[in-house]
């Protein structure tokens, strides 16, 4: 009699597993893979968020640290140019043009970051996502160089503000955000 018992015990129990592999396999997980697809496609753009900021942050830099040189600024009135041609820092405006400053060259900086991040918003992350974020407020900080042409070499870049991301599909809608940061441009 006790055979017969456990015999039907462990039936009922096989029965009650297969009843609900059956009843967890016919589950609609869609939404379960729309909320991890959105986490992932979340975190990837924060990442290219940031890479594209610091390579246009670089790229930035390096251009305008080519076509400019500090040796040049001897001829800008705000550096005590003369007039007399005589004198090796006569004033003259265009070489005071492509005179180095620390000024513009972190602003060239900041404007090639942004407008790569920008670049970014028409791209197509993901087919079943749209994606939408706003253009970031950024500084850059340059750092004296002995082995640099002009003497600067670009440091690092922080985000001033959190950077909100939206991401939409037909299953999921969620907002995340970049925090503010800072991004070191070695």
């Amino acid at each position: 009699m006790r055979g017969y018992f456990t015999f039907i015990l462990v039936f009922v129990s096989l029965l009650l597993v297969f009843t609900m592999l059956l009843s967890v396999s016919k589950s609609d997980f869609s939404q379960a893979v729309a909320i991890e697809r959105a986490y992932g496609l979340s975190m990837n753009i924060k990442e290219i968020l940031i890479e594209s900021a610091r390579q246009g942050a670089n790229e930035g830099f390096a251009i305008y640290d080519n076509n400019h040189d500090i040796r040049l600024c001897r001829h800008c009135q705000d550096h005590f140019c003369t007039y007399d041609r005589d004198y090796p820092n006569y004033c003259d405006d265009h070489l005071c043009s492509i005179c180095f400053r620390e000024n513009d060259a972190r602003a060239s900086a900041i404007q090639t970051a942004q407008q790569k991040i920008t670049n970014l918003k028409n791209h197509k992350f993901d087919p079943d996502f749209s994606v939408s974020f706003t253009d970031p407020q950024l500084s850059v900080f340059l750092k004296p160089s002995k082995l640099s042409k002009n003497g600067f070499s670009l440091d690092y870049m922080s985000v001033d503000g959190e950077i909100p991301i939206i991401l939409s599909s037909k299953f999921i809608s969620t907002k995340s955000k970049l925090p503010k940061l800072v991004i070191s441009c070695h």
